[in-house]
């Protein structure tokens, strides 16, 4: 499904030190540039309660690899 431009796309970090600010003028401006509106969002750190990053994705992934080498 292709998103049109003027969407907002949401950034999602784990809130490590060295990524980018929840705030960072840089990437708004060069996400404004394409048409687009971008706001980073910050997961608390080493929250694994909280871990959306994840859900299981790789995992997923992996267990699909298994099962086509076997």
């Amino acid at each position: 499904m292709p998103v049109r431009k003027g969407s907002t796309v949401y950034v999602q970090q784990d809130n490590a030190g060295p990524h980018v600010l929840e705030d960072d003028s840089e990437l708004e401006a060069a996400g404004s540039i394409g048409g687009w509106t971008i706001q980073m969002r910050c997961q608390p750190p080493r929250s694994p309660d909280l871990n959306v990053l994840d859900l299981g994705y790789f995992s997923s992934i992996q267990a699909l690899q298994y099962r086509k080498a076997c």
